[in-house]
């Protein structure tokens, strides 16, 4: 099912579950087992002792064991919950809060992503551009100036000092449509060091660009979220590679990279 158009990337509230959080005695049972349809993943649970409201986290489990984030995702009265931005083929650890402060996990396999297939369109019709960027502290994303590349140092310091920002801005070109389509869009970015994020973008619509014969969609300035987040949770900024990935109601669409000096 399709959901709500978002066009700005999903950005939430880290939280840490402390130590003091006692380990539940079976009243709260996470089904290991859960629905996994276009992208989207929801879990459910049963709780003998209705102990909501419940906090939902996640987490990416990289196999390499490198340092990942753990998100909020939301808090919910049910006790079933969908999340919007797991990447498909990944491991993800699924933890609850409930108000007694216990926390009851659970990891799940998702499924890999089949290839992007919609009438003549196919993941060979897309082609995606990454063009590294700069933006002054307070501007809008659209006024993002184009620079010739990123390096972490430069990073880094915008992300202790504050100041001018460091990120992407990216898109992709497509064959004209004769009438619009609209797909669930998510964006992954991966770093040399295995840190993995998300954008959520919901439904986007995709279309001829003005008067061109071709169809784009792009986002002026996406970056600078994902470099403060690897740098709070590995220390760093990456050197090397990063792959960014384009999925479409949760199949994969395309591909590209770009370097980080």
């Amino acid at each position: 099912m399709k959901r709500a158009s978002v066009f700005i990337p999903v950005l939430i509230l880290l939280v840490c579950l402390v130590c003091s959080c006692a380990m539940a005695e079976e009243s709260i049972q996470l089904y290991r087992t859960a629905d996994y349809t276009d992208g989207h993943l929801t879990v459910s649970w049963t709780d003998s002792g209705n102990s909501g409201p419940y906090y939902v986290f996640f987490q990416y489990a990289a196999e390499d064991g490198s340092a990942q984030k753990l998100w909020l995702a939301g808090n919910t009265e049910s006790k079933s919950f969908t999340f919007n931005w797991m990447v498909p083929g990944r491991n993800y650890d699924v933890h609850i809060l409930n108000k007694d402060n216990e926390v009851f996990s659970q990891t799940y396999a998702l499924p890999a992503a089949p290839d992007f297939v919609d009438g003549a369109l196919t993941t060979k019709s897309f082609k995606p551009y990454v063009n590294p960027s700069s933006l002054e502290e307070g501007a809008e994303p659209k006024q993002a100036r184009k620079i010739n590349s990123l390096k972490a140092s430069a990073i880094e310091n915008a992300v202790v000092n504050g100041g001018t920002q460091y990120g992407f801005r990216y898109g992709m070109t497509f064959p004209t449509l004769r009438v619009s389509r609209y797909y669930d869009t998510m964006v992954a970015v991966e770093a040399p060091s295995g840190f993995l994020d998300t954008y959520y973008m919901g439904e986007v619509e995709y279309t001829r660009y003005g008067d061109n014969s071709y169809g784009e969609v792009w986002w002026y300035f996406l970056g600078s979220d994902y470099f403060a987040n690897m740098y709070e949770t590995q220390g760093g900024i990456a050197t090397g590679v990063y792959t960014v990935t384009l999925y479409l109601d949760g199949a994969y669409a395309c591909e590209t990279t770009f370097s980080v000096e």
